[in-house]
């Protein structure tokens, strides 16, 4: 059995997409063998993924490239020449299964299936058709729209022709219908590779030391920065008479001091970028995660779970993870009563069933079992 694994369409920028595909390919290779995993990585990925780099594509950065590729029916990042490159890659090397690490295949996956003789995997990490739609109707934007259009219909084209389409959890199999009819019953959901610094838990928080709020988000995705304003602006500007600190943790978060409104919330702390995150995350009493639009799974709930920590969030932010269907607050309103109740009843800064949960089901070892269920569903 020999793969092929198209990690395509990445910008340089380490975050929760990249990390998580990271430890996907790890699973694969404990499956299957080093020798039996071969990876395409954009030129701009630097990082080590202990698989074996078979080709490096192309990063297109100006505005001419773009538009060719898109005339000629391709999302933004990927050329003609790409595709024969991959194609040519493929049947010399006569892999077994070409997995895509991205839906919106397109045109690539077309060629694919009418050159090669090979079985196809695809990763659906959201459904982009649902996403675009959502777009159009909060940010109609009318020159993105050609390349959401591209976009859309790319994803279309691989819901039509992937043998086995994986997807996060139940909503995005409802969603892969929905739009484009094709059902699925591979789930394979978040995964990450063990960064938990084992510590002793033991001693509880000093009494006098205020409630330890934590939000971990990138400032360069924007959902994240919206999260933590409605935060700032609906609870924690009503928790000034309790003890209680709100810290906002991320890459480049630091920004948030320049956008000038945090300034305001003495209980709020911007720590940004962080040299341990492990060591952020050990100092924190609750995560909370009020992810106010999005889709997919999100990454830093599962990495709240590798710490063992307690976890509030909205129902975007928690989607996928049923352990926590009970730690759901939708409102200002439940999040400010939840906080309150931990002041008086705070929560081990060590919880054992979160962490168990991470490593039965969001770690490495736990999702080895799901891609072997998609691995044989795409041999027959």
């Amino acid at each position: 059995m020999k793969i092929l694994y198209l990690i395509l369409l990445y910008n340089g920028e380490i975050n929760g997409g990249h990390t998580y595909r990271m430890a996907t390919a790890k699973a694969l290779k404990n499956l299957i063998g080093y020798e039996n995993l071969d990876i395409v990585l954009s030129e701009l990925d630097t990082s080590d993924w202990g698989c074996n780099v078979v080709m490096r594509m192309k990063s297109y950065s100006s505005g001419k490239e773009k538009l060719i590729n898109l005339l000629e029916g391709n999302i933004t990042q990927r050329s003609n020449q790409d595709i024969d490159e991959i194609v040519n890659l493929i049947n010399k090397n006569q892999y077994d299964i070409v997995l895509f690490g991205s839906s919106e295949t397109g045109k690539l996956i077309s060629e694919v299936k009418r050159r090669c003789n090979v079985k196809t995997m695809t990763w659906y990490h959201d459904i982009v058709a649902d996403v675009i739609e959502r777009k159009k109707k909060t940010e109609f934007n009318l020159k993105k729209l050609p390349i959401w259009n591209a976009e859309k219909k790319a994803e279309g084209t691989d819901a039509r022709l992937t043998d086995v389409p994986i997807v996060l959890h139940r909503r995005d199999a409802e969603l892969l219908q929905k739009y484009w009819g094709r059902k699925t019953d591979v789930f394979i959901p978040i995964a990450l590779e063990d960064k938990f610094v084992p510590y002793d838990y033991s001693a509880e928080s000093e009494k006098n030391e205020k409630l330890q709020l934590l939000f971990v988000g990138a400032y360069n995705w924007s959902v994240n920065v919206e999260a933590a304003k409605w935060f700032c602006e609906n609870v924690m500007s009503k928790l000034n008479d309790y003890a209680v600190q709100f810290n906002i943790a991320g890459f480049q978060m630091e920004k948030l001091l320049k956008d000038g409104w945090v300034g305001q919330y003495e209980n709020v702390k911007v720590l940004g970028t962080v040299d341990d995150l492990a060591e952020t995350y050990k100092k924190a009493d609750v995560v909370v995660e009020p992810i106010l639009t999005g889709s997919g799974m999100k990454v830093k709930t599962a990495e709240a779970l590798m710490h063992g920590k307690e976890v509030i969030g909205t129902q975007e932010a928690l989607v996928g993870y049923d352990e926590l269907s009970d730690k759901v607050c939708e409102t200002a309103e439940e999040f400010i009563g939840t906080i309150i109740r931990y002041t008086t009843n705070r929560p081990a800064r060590f919880v054992p069933l979160n962490r168990l949960a991470y490593e039965e089901n969001y770690s490495i070892k736990g999702i080895e079992n799901k891609l072997g269920y998609a691995i044989s569903k795409a041999e027959k």
